[in-house]
Order: C-alpha cells, then sequence, then structure tokens
C-alpha cells in the first residue's frame, strides 16, 4: 500500500547506464477489474479516486456513459464499505486483483488466501454481497462495453510506459530477502486512481507469485507520455510498491517481535501519519520497512546521498529510517549468518526494540519548529460579520514568507464548508502575519483548518505535522 504521496523521495540521482541482465520480465496494462472497481469507487465519491487532474475527457466519458446508473445500489454499498469498513485507497485495489472475469465476476478459487483473510477490513460477508453488487452492476451497464469504447486510450498509456521496463533490477528483490519464488511482475495502470499507487500481491496455491504496482495517471502529461523528468521518480514508485508485496508479509509474520516499540512510536507521530493514510502502527511499520528498502535499492543499483533520502524520510515523520535501514544494511552485509529475511527478522527486533520512544520524541520535538498559530476569527464563533473579507493567521515568530502556507479541510471533511479564497499573502513587513482575502455567505457553516506542515519559520525549520490548528466559525444573517 501506498497512499497518498505521489513520490516518496526526490533525491540527486544518478541511474546506472546500462540496462539491468535479468531473467523476470515486467507486464504492463490496464486492467479491466482495477477499471471497474476504480470506476465504482469514483461514482461512489471516494475522494483518493476524485483527485486526478488528468484525462478530463476520460473522466467525461465515465459520468456520461454511467450516468443513467448512479442510483445503483453498488455506490450506496460502496459509500457504507468506506464508512464503516474503512474500505478505500488501496482495498478495493486488492479486492480487484483476487477476482476473475469469465461467464460472471467470480474469486479467484486458485489463490492461498481470499481477501477476507488477509485483509481484515473485509469479511466474507461484505466481501461477497459487494461481489454480488459488482456483477449486477456490470452485466447492467455492460461495463465490458465502456472497457472496450476506451481501448484506444488504454492502449496509448501502456505505450507509453513500456519504455521503462527494463529500467528496474528485478532481480534484486529475490535476491535481496533470499526468496527464490516464481515471481511475476505487473504494472496495472490504473488512470482514475490519480496521485496514488499500490503494490497488492497474490500467491496462488501451486507457490507462483504475481506481484503488482498498480499506478495512477500521475505519471503521465496531458499527452500520455513520460517525460524523463518524471521517469526516476515513476522507477522509484515502482521499486516502493513492488517492496510491499515482500515487506508487508514480513512484518505481519513477525509482528509480535515489534508490536509494543512500535505501538509506542506510532503514538509520537500518529496524525501525520493518519494525514498520510497509515491509520495504525502496523500500516506505519509496513511502511517504514519498504522505505528503507527501497533506498537499499537504490544504494545497490545506483549512486545516491542516503542523507538527501533520510531527511526526507524524516520530513514525512519516518523517525526510525535510520535505524531500519542500518539494520538492512547490516542484514545485507551478513548474509553467511542470516541467509533469508526471515532469519534475520529477531535480530531486527532486537536492534529496533533499542530504539528509546523517550528519546525518540525529544528529538522530534528538536526537528520541528515550534510556532503558535493564532487567527482572527475565534475557533467557534458565532455571527461573524458576513461582510468579513479576510482571515489573518498570526504567528508568534517570523515565518518563511518565500513559503506560502495552505488551506485544508476542518473538522467537517467537506469542501463545501470552506470558503470562497481570492488570495492568500503574507504581510512583509511583520512576517507574522498570512492574510487570507475571503468571501463569506450569510448565516452559512465553515469548516478549515491550518495544517502546522505547510508553515516554515524564518529558520526553515517545518511546522509540526502532526499539529493542526483547527476553524470553525459561522457569520450571522
Amino acid at each position: 500500500m501506498m497512499k497518498k504521496i505521489i513520490s516518496f523521495f526526490v533525491c540527486s540521482l544518478f541511474l546506472l547506464p546500462s540496462l539491468f541482465s535479468q531473467n523476470k520480465t515486467l507486464v504492463v496494462k490496464v486492467d479491466e477489474r482495477t477499471e471497474l472497481l476504480g470506476v465504482v469507487c469514483y461514482l461512489a465519491d471516494y475522494n483518493e479516486y476524485k483527485r486526478s487532474i488528468m484525462f478530463k475527457d476520460f473522466r467525461d466519458n465515465i459520468e456520461e456513459y454511467f450516468k443513467p446508473y448512479l442510483n445503483d445500489t453498488v455506490f450506496s454499498y460502496a459509500k457504507h464499505l468506506k464508512q464503516e469498513r474503512g474500505i478505500g485507497y488501496d482495498a478495493p485495489m486488492s479486492y480487484a486483483i483476487n477476482l476473475i472475469i469469465e461467464d460472471s465476476l467470480r474469486f479467484n478459487t486458485n489463490i492461498q488466501y481470499s481477501i477476507w483473510e488477509h485483509d481484515n477490513r473485509w469479511t466474507k460477508e461484505t466481501a461477497e454481497h459487494f461481489l454480488l453488487l459488482l456483477n449486477d452492476f456490470y452485466f447492467k451497464t455492460n461495463f465490458r462495453d465502456f472497457y472496450n469504447k476506451n481501448f484506444d486510450f488504454y492502449s496509448k498509456l501502456e505505450e507509453g510506459f513500456k519504455p521503462l521496463i527494463n529500467e528496474v533490477n528485478l532481480s534484486w528483490f529475490d535476491s535481496f530477502y533470499s526468496q527464490k519464488s516464481n515471481n511475476n511482475f505487473s504494472v496495472i495502470i490504473s488512470p482514475i486512481s490519480g496521485p496514488n499507487n499500490y503494490g497488492p500481491k497474490l500467491t496462488y496455491k501451486n507457490s507462483d507469485e504475481y506481484v503488482y504496482s498498480i499506478m495512477g495517471s500521475w505519471i503521465f502529461d496531458s499527452t500520455m507520455t513520460i517525460n524523463k523528468k518524471t521517469s526516476i521518480y515513476i522507477i522509484q514508485t515502482l521499486i516502493h510498491e513492488f517492496n510491499h508485496s515482500y515487506c508487508n508479509p514480513m512484518v505481519e509474520k513477525h509482528w509480535d517481535l515489534i508490536e509494543k516499540n512500535s505501538e509506542k512510536i506510532y503514538k509520537l507521530v500518529e496524525v501525520d501519519m493518519s494525514n498520510q493514510a497509515y491509520p495504525s502502527p502496523v500500516y506505519m511499520m509496513n511502511e517504514t520497512f519498504v522505505r528503507a528498502a527501497a533506498i537499499k535499492y537504490l544504494a545497490d543499483n545506483s549512486k545516491v546521498d542516503l542523507e538527501t533520502l533520510f531527511k526526507q524520510e524524516e520530513d514525512r515523520s519516518f523517525f526510525c529510517i535510520r535505524d531500519v535501514y542500518q539494520a538492512f544494511d547490516t542484514y545485507s552485509k551478513e548474509r553467511s549468518k542470516y541467509p533469508d529475511f526471515n532469519s534475520f527478522m529477531p535480530e531486527f527486533a532486537n536492534q529496533f526494540n533499542k530504539i528509546n520512544p523517550r528519546k525518540l520524541k525529544k528529538a522530534i520535538k528538536k526537528y520541528y519548529s515550534d510556532f503558535t498559530i493564532k487567527t482572527s476569527i475565534k475557533d467557534g464563533q458565532d455571527n461573524v460579520s458576513p461582510q468579513t473579507k479576510e482571515i489573518i493567521i498570526k504567528f508568534n515568530r517570523e515565518m518563511n514568507t518565500g513559503c506560502n502556507g495552505r488551506i485544508s479541510w476542518g473538522r467537517i471533511s467537506d469542501v463545501s464548508y470552506l470558503p470562497k479564497v481570492i488570495s492568500a499573502n503574507w504581510n512583509n513587513e511583520t512576517k507574522k502575519e498570512w492574510i487570507v482575502k475571503i468571501e463569506l455567505e450569510p448565516n452559512k457553516e465553515y469548516s478549515l483548518s491550518f495544517p502546522y506542515r505547510f508553515f516554515y519559520d524564518s529558520k526553515g525549520k517545518q511546522g509540526n505535522r502532526n499539529k493542526t490548528f483547527y476553524l470553525d466559525f459561522k457569520p450571522g444573517k
């Protein structure tokens, strides 16, 4: 899984000039199954599936084709699944690859585990009921016809990606983890997934494994091609997503060894992890493993600035990244002692559990700026004048006025509760005020927020990513 951040690091990276020699191949395609689930999530108003700013014509095609079916039961149930079971982001895509499409949609019975056996967001009941509704929707709408009508569009996306295939060293994964697997690597392009990417895996009963990197539309420009400036980030994302298929099962298998310290560390960064769609200690550790492994891949295959990579992960609250990477490097150098990663996990746990959460808390506090925020309109204020034309965000110290802040959703996560923003500029005299010009409507509730992470003080230190200033107010009539 991945969530919500388009590229997980940006660095000065020079790929080795030669292509890697490898026996494994990388399949690239747009998949009817993920398109089906993507369309359902899009029309069920899953925010993460409505964030794509690319391919407006394709989005228009979706809305036009399925307009007669917007009241279908599949959408109300999809909304229920999101609200009650936390189905979102990677969950629908992982569900999709567990399906086969023949005379109907069916669960693949040749895989070792059903979707509800390895993802507790699903139950057997909810997964099977959703399948019934998907089948009805699939045939009622003649979804195959929609898919075929967009064949040329899908083909252009596939062809645009193929030049990158040989730039990923697929053999590194089996070598590093010592899993001499029957892995089959696939890239599924999901134009409806926007800025998101996911890394699920299927293990078949004959031990064959299919490792997927499901990539959103962010990888393309408006001409459906990939330019050289973005290709390195796409390769990095592929590496990241493929590592999920190795790391997630490892964390799950040995969770009891690292659970206690993981929970303590998670509490220190819970807000920021949740903002990045990592809602539990398990998700945090999956992601930490993957990010450390991705850095290790880059270090083994290219010239990198490790300090830059570590700093970029710490900027996203992965403050254990150096310790985890160091453990991975130890494993890599002592393969005679640890023949595979599973055999190393007890030693990893030994090293990881030496991280002192109290010391880490102090380090995190020093990492961020300790500025505070106040606003000219008070949180919870009623009868605000509808003629109010600005909100002044006041800081207790000089700020970096070259870096504009950001307004986000408030306690009510709905864009309709945000005021109309005309402009946002710093007071360059005091450097302590960010002035947001607005237009208000009488007797309307507003709910917005100012996440600290989008502001930097004059010394360049970022605001605490785990703090957000909330502002709810209502103008009078």
